[in-house]
C-alpha cells in the first residue's frame, strides 16, 4: 500500500469514528442522566397513607401477634395433617416389590432361549416363553450383541431387548 493509500484509510478510520462519536452522543445519548429533585426525595410513609393503600387494594393489615398466632396453628394443622398421613399410609400401602437386578453377560453363541433362562433365574422376567415369543416376532434375534447388560425387573421385555440389542434393530 502507498504513503497515500495509507492516509486516505487512515482518515476514513478517522471520520468513521468521528460519525459513530456523534450519533452515540448526541442523537442516542441520554439527555436526562441526572435524576430529578422528586426522585430523590425520600416522602414520609404515614399511616393514613398506608390505610388509604390497603382499603384502594381491598386489603387488610394483620398485627404481628395475630401473624404469628396464624403461622402456629398453620404449623400444627401440617403436622397433624402429617401424622395421619403416615398413619393411613402405614396401614394401607402393602410392602414394596423388590428389584432384582442382574449384569446379564452375552457370550457367542448364546441364543435367546439361554438369555431368557438367565433372565428367569434371576428374576427379572416372569416367562421365559414371552421373551421368545417377543424375539421372534420382532425377529431380534440376528441383532443380539455381545458383552455385559445392566437389566432389572422393573424393566419391560421389550426395554430389556432394546438394551441387548443397542438398538440396532432395523
Amino acid at each position: 500500500m502507498t504513503k497515500n493509500g495509507m492516509r486516505g484509510f487512515s482518515a476514513g478510520i478517522l471520520v468513521s469514528c468521528a460519525v459513530f462519536s456523534f450519533f452515540y452522543y448526541f442523537i442516542f445519548g441520554d439527555h436526562d442522566a441526572t435524576p430529578k429533585k422528586s426522585e430523590t426525595t425520600n416522602s414520609k410513609i404515614t399511616e393514613e397513607a398506608v390505610s388509604n393503600y390497603l382499603t384502594k387494594n381491598n386489603q387488610i393489615a394483620v398485627s404481628q401477634e395475630d401473624f404469628n398466632k396464624w403461622q402456629k396453628d398453620l404449623q400444627a394443622q401440617k403436622q397433624e395433617k402429617t401424622k395421619s398421613n403416615s398413619h393411613n399410609n402405614s396401614k394401607d400401602n402393602p410392602p414394596k416389590k423388590d428389584v432384582h437386578k442382574l449384569t446379564l453377560n452375552i457370550t457367542s453363541g448364546m441364543v435367546p432361549g439361554e438369555i431368557a433362562e438367565k433372565l428367569h433365574d434371576a428374576k427379572i422376567i416372569k416367562s421365559t416363553e414371552e421373551f421368545n415369543k417377543y424375539f421372534h416376532t420382532n425377529n431380534r434375534e440376528n441383532f443380539i450383541q455381545l458383552g455385559e447388560f445392566n437389566v432389572n425387573s422393573e424393566m419391560s421385555i421389550p426395554k430389556i431387548a432394546q438394551v441387548i440389542t443397542k438398538n440396532r434393530v432395523k
